[in-house]
This record gives structure tokens, C-alpha cells and sequence, in this order.
């Protein structure tokens, strides 16, 4: 008799292995089994076949326990894995898995989806907080936090805000693989905070949200602040240290008071900056080594105040008063500028808005002024002249224009002053020439003979003025000539020439006249008393008036030969 709510159904069966039912074989309900596969099938309301049961393997049937706790991972007990039992991990109908006291993975732990979290008690509470720890025995824990791919930035961050909205995070990273960042940043409207480093559970070094560091301090002033709560003995200090060949530290320079900016109350102020080394004061540093006191000057002390700058900015070397920008005083005083290979340029430079003003030595090279090598040099690059003075009187100047100036200031017409040179019995010289084919012009007292003023050319006297008659006289030695023939030029020459009575341009018309010749009427007639000129547009003409006195000498001659013929035929016509 069938019971309330079911139906009776057909079983059917088959000996034919692997063969299954179709939907279109069983009516919702009915049951077929493979009495050779050990496969029982029936058709569910949807009509569709499913597999209800198979046979047991061969390790046994499985058998499940009398009662279970929901949501219990399924677990075997003994190896046979007949015995299916509860398990302390439970898996809920959301996917939660709880109850586990440890996991061991052979592969990598993933998560999907955005917000996943690992949660558990991390609080402060040694013996109750997660840990992560190596399971090696005895081995080092290190953990790892790695990029992907080709990614170089990674970061591990401490959040204040659980919701990763508002708050405040300090992120340890790697940016791109060019720097390693220690930040303590912001998220949406969170409040950025300073960075505190403990020791000896206490603050010791703080970097606040506007970059300044504190050492000693939690409210630092400036860039860097050093403070210290000490009444007595010696303020903050900075040490730095450098062993040496030895196992012991013996060379180093200790700042011990460093800077002290601030000063007690009745104290006149200031600071002084000591250096130390070894916990003594060397020789050559004493106490109060850079001192700066209610006057306003910052003072500089071996074993005694050696550099002074004032409140007015001057350096004094050897003074307390300097006066100038830079003041050296000494008993024997030297300033040494020293190439420190031997090779390069020296140099002082002074400047303003002329320009500047060096003198110094050239490199090996010449490179430097462009001079020649270890040209010994004063350089003025300004458009403006170099003056050499004596006795706070000015000597001596060379203009903008490259004029040597002795005894005026500016070039003129006429010079109305004298340039001597004077150097014990050798003659004063003077120099001139294009580049390498310089001509040497000598000028001076001839001491060696005659006393005369002489004039030389490239070593060799070419003429003189005599100092008691101030006769000029030419070179006219036999020895210095050649290409010596009879003068050609005479008489006719002499009466093409013009001779007239002048003006020069610059007189007045009411000045004293001038007897002589014109320079370009006597080239027309003896070329050699006038120089050719290169721009006879720009150049004067000059005339050599002694050229003139062996043409007149010859003119004479034929003169008085033509008298003399002349005078013979006077005679014989007497006579007849």
C-alpha cells in the first residue's frame, strides 16, 4: 500500500556495462540501476537523470557519522577513509572558513575581489597577538614584499583609518626602483603627522610636517634643532669619528658644545663653536674656537684671535679693526697664490661693473691670457685705463686705446711732457713692429764713446745728435753702403724745384711765414727726398731736405764746370 505523498515507481535494471538511462526511459521518480557499473539512477522532478549512488571502491564503504555539525569540513578517519567524521574547520553557507588552528600550503594564497582582509587578534599582547614566524628551527624570519612582472614599486602601509578613506598612513617603499621612501602621508582628509624615532622608550629624533628634524626636541625651530635638557656640563654635541690603522678609535673631530643660540638670562650672548680632538683642545684650537658676542663680530681663535669678520661684514686677518672687506696685517706679511700642480694659472681678480682687473701667471700653455707660457700678467678687460701711481701721484697710464701715457692723462697735439728712460750706461729701447718681423728702435746716451744721443736700428747706431751743439748727424760709413754710383740728379733738377714761402694749416694767417718746399713738387722731381706713402689719402708726406745737399752739391759742380768753359772762351775771345 503506497504511503501519503508518494507514488509507487518502476525499477528497472541493466547488464550492460557503462549503458545509462535517458530522460525519455524513466518517468519523474523512477529508479534504473547498472548492475554491472554498481551506478543507480533516477529522473528528478526536473527531468533530468542523475546518479544517486555507485558502488563502493575498493578500500571499503564509507560511512558517515551518526550526526554532524552544519557546515563541518567532512574528514576521514584512519586511512582506510571508511569512517567520514566531523572537523573542527567549518566552511559557512557564505564562504567563511573558521575553526582552522593552523594551514600549510604548498602553493601561492590568493584572493579576488577588492576589500579581502586577514583578521585576527594582532593586538599588543605578546602572547595572544598573530605572528608570523619561519618554521625552520632556529632559522631567521624575514618578510618578504614582492612586486609583479616587471612592476619595481612596492610598499607595505600602516593605516589609522580601517575604512582606507580618512586618515592617516605611514608606507614603507620602494618608488619605481629609483628611491626608498619612508612616508608618512595622507588619505582623502586625513591629518598628516610627524615622524618619531624611540630609543630606551623615549623620543629621540623627530621630522616634523614642514621638514625641520629634532634631536632632543619634539618642537623643532629649523632645519635642524639640537636640544638637550642639561643644566650643566656640556650642551648637544656632534661627533665626527673615522678610525684610523688601529682597532681603537683615535682620529676625530668632536664639536663639543656645538652652536648655542641661545644664552641664559644676564648673559651677554652669543655663541662659541669649540673643536676637540681626542677630549682635549689641540694647539692650534683653543676654547672659544668661532665666537660671536654682544658686539656683533664673529671671531675666529688658534691661540689667539686670529680672523675677525665684523657686523659690517669686513674680514680682518691679524687686526681687530678691518677697516675693508678683507684687512691683513702682519709684521712680515705674504700672500701666497699657488698652483697646486705647478702647471696651472695663478691669479687675482678683482671686479665691478667696469669689468675686471687680474694680474697673475699664465699656465704652461699661455691658454689662460692667451699670452704665452707662464706669462707673467696684468689684465684689464674693461674699456677703461690701467693707472700706475707713486707717493698718491699718478706716473703712468696706458689708455683704453693702448697709449702709453708719462706725466698727462689723455693724448694731445702737442705732449708738452717727456718720457725718460734711464737704465745706468745701456741705451733706452723701444720696441715696434708687426708680430715676428719686430723692428728694434734704440734711442739714448752712448756712454761707451762719445756721449751723444744716437739713434740705432736693429743693434747698429744709424745716427746721433751731439749734446754740446745739438748737431744731428746720419750714418754715412763707406762700410754700410752699396750699390754706389755717380749722382745723376743736378742742375736741372735743382732749377725744376719751386721753392716757396708757407703757412702750415693749422696757423693763422698773420703767423710768422715758413721758407721751404712742397713735399709732393719735389717727388714729381727727386723722387728719394719724399717716402712713398701706403695711404696717401690718410698719411702725410714727409720731404728729406738733406737729400737735397749732394744734389745741390752737384748742381754746384756742373755750375762751375759751365763757368769755366764759359770763362775760357771769355779769354780766348779777348785774346783775339
Amino acid at each position: 500500500m503506497a504511503q501519503t505523498n508518494f507514488t509507487p515507481i518502476q525499477l528497472y535494471y541493466s547488464t550492460t556495462g557503462a549503458a545509462a538511462p535517458t530522460a525519455g526511459n524513466l518517468a519523474n521518480g523512477e529508479l534504473a540501476i547498472n548492475i554491472t557499473d554498481g551506478k543507480l539512477f533516477y529522473k528528478d522532478n526536473l527531468g533530468a537523470v542523475q546518479v544517486l549512488a555507485t558502488k563502493a571502491g575498493a578500500s571499503g564503504d564509507v560511512v558517515g557519522p551518526a550526526s554532524s555539525t552544519d557546515n563541518a569540513l567532512v574528514r576521514f578517519d584512519t586511512t582506510t577513509g571508511k569512517l567520514v567524521q566531523n572537523s573542527v574547520g567549518i566552511l559557512s553557507d557564505a564562504g567563511a572558513l573558521s575553526g582552522l588552528t593552523s594551514v600549510t600550503l604548498s602553493a601561492n594564497l590568493n584572493f579576488t575581489g577588492t576589500g579581502n582582509r586577514i583578521t585576527g587578534d594582532f593586538s599588543s599582547t605578546p602572547t595572544s597577538r598573530v605572528a608570523f614566524q619561519t618554521s625552520t628551527t632556529n632559522g631567521n624570519t624575514n618578510l618578504e614584499v614582492i612586486p609583479n612582472g616587471t612592476s619595481t614599486t612596492v610598499a607595505i602601509n600602516l593605516e589609522s583609518d580601517p575604512a582606507l578613506t580618512n586618515g592617516t598612513f605611514l608606507q614603507l617603499g620602494l618608488n619605481g626602483g629609483t628611491d626608498a621612501r619612508f612616508t608618512s602621508a595622507i588619505r582623502g582628509t586625513g591629518t598628516y603627522l610627524p615622524m618619531t624615532f624611540y630609543t630606551g622608550n623615549s623620543e629621540r629624533l623627530r621630522i616634523d610636517t614642514s621638514g625641520n628634524v629634532g634631536i632632543g626636541t619634539s618642537s623643532p625651530t629649523g632645519k635642524l634643532d639640537l636640544f638637550t635638557s642639561a643644566t650643566a656640563g656640556p650642551i648637544s654635541s656632534l661627533t665626527f669619528s673615522a678610525n684610523n690603522i688601529a682597532t681603537t678609535k683615535t682620529d676625530y673631530v668632536q664639536l663639543s658644545p656645538t652652536i648655542e643660540l641661545n644664552s641664559a638670562g644676564g648673559e651677554a650672548g652669543g655663541y662659541t663653536l669649540k673643536v676637540k680632538q681626542q677630549g682635549a683642545y689641540k694647539d692650534s684650537i683653543v676654547a672659544g674656537g668661532i665666537t660671536n658676542n654682544a658686539s656683533n663680530y664673529l671671531a675666529f681663535s688658534t691661540t689667539s684671535e686670529a680672523v675677525r669678520i665684523t657686523s659690517a661684514g669686513n674680514v680682518g686677518i691679524g687686526t681687530l679693526s678691518p677697516g675693508v672687506r678683507l684687512d691683513v696685517a702682519a709684521a712680515l706679511g705674504a700672500v701666497n697664490v699657488t698652483s697646486s700642480t705647478g702647471t696651472n694659472y695663478v691669479k687675482v681678480q678683482v671686479n665691478n661693473t667696469g669689468g675686471s682687473f687680474q694680474f697673475g701667471i699664465d699656465n704652461s700653455t699661455g691658454s689662460n691670457f692667451g699670452l704665452g707660457a707662464y706669462s707673467r700678467v696684468l689684465w684689464n678687460d674693461g674699456a677703461y685705463s690701467t693707472v700706475f701711481t707713486t707717493n698718491a701721484t699718478e706716473r703712468m697710464r696706458i689708455d683704453s686705446s693702448g697709449n702709453l701715457l708719462v706725466g698727462q692723462t689723455s693724448t694731445t697735439a702737442s705732449l708738452g711732457k717727456s718720457v725718460q728712460i734711464t737704465n745706468g750706461s745701456s741705451l733706452g729701447q723701444y720696441a715696434a713692429g708687426p708680430g715676428s718681423s719686430a723692428q728694434t728702435y734704440t734711442f739714448g746716451r752712448d756712454n761707451v764713446s762719445t756721449g751723444n744721443f744716437v739713434f740705432a736700428y736693429n743693434g747698429a747706431v744709424i745716427s746721433s745728435i751731439s749734446p754740446s751743439t745739438g748737431i744731428y748727424t746720419p750714418l754715412s760709413d763707406i762700410r754700410v753702403k752699396k750699390n754706389v754710383m755717380p749722382l745723376q740728379y743736378g742742375l736741372n733738377e735743382i732749377l725744376q724745384l719751386s721753392p716757396v714761402i708757407y703757412n702750415m694749416a693749422s696757423e693763422k694767417d698773420s703767423d710768422k711765414k715758413h721758407i721751404g718746399l712742397i713735399a709732393q713738387q719735389v717727388k714729381s722731381v727727386l723722387d728719394e727726398a719724399v717716402d712713398d706713402l701706403i695711404d696717401p689719402e690718410k698719411q702725410m708726406y714727409g720731404l728729406d731736405k738733406s737729400v737735397l745737399v749732394p744734389v745741390l752739391v752737384k748742381a754746384m759742380q756742373e755750375q762751375q764746370a759751365l763757368i769755366q768753359t764759359l770763362t775760357a772762351r771769355v779769354a780766348a775771345l779777348e785774346s783775339n
